[in-house]
């Protein structure tokens, strides 16, 4: 599991989807806050050099808050392709490896994407993920957890 440090894991959740995925013998499992559609970005932070990657659109991956990669599909994503997939380094790691899975799932790796709920800068118990959180934030957010 990738977990920024403004980040709220809601752990019940999470393990909830985990066990399902394992009582459905799931394999190849990748899971996050899932975007599709998305260009890369051409000003900012996570700004894209087009000579590295020229393509209109990423393929789907996991936003930058948290998501989890089976170790079957970590497996072959970052070690049997390694030396393939380290020629392409990406400006936005989340995206980078959103490239990389896409490639496994093409080349007949059955992934198994699973999208979970996430929210930006709010307590809500219901999400999966809770980002980009301030300190009171997280402390709502752990309050909702032992209540």
């Amino acid at each position: 599991m990738k977990l920024d440090d403004d980040t709220f894991p809601n752990l019940d959740r999470i393990l909830t989807t985990l066990h399902a995925k394992v009582a459905n013998r799931k394999h190849y499992s990748y899971l996050g806050n899932m975007l599709v559609n998305r260009h890369p970005m051409t000003s900012g932070k996570w700004r894209q050099d087009p000579a590295v990657y020229h393509e209109e659109y990423y393929p789907k991956y996991a936003a930058g808050p948290g998501y989890i990669i089976r170790r079957d599909l970590a497996l072959v994503v970052f070690k049997d392709h390694y030396e393939e997939n380290i020629r392409q380094l990406l400006d936005n790691e989340d995206a980078n490896t959103g490239v990389w899975i896409s490639r496994a799932n093409m080349s007949g790796i059955p992934v198994d994407y699973q999208h979970m709920d996430a929210n930006e800068e709010k307590c809500k118990a219901r999400d999966a993920l809770a980002m980009n959180l301030q300190l009171g934030a997280m402390s709502c957010m752990w309050d909702k957890k032992t209540a």
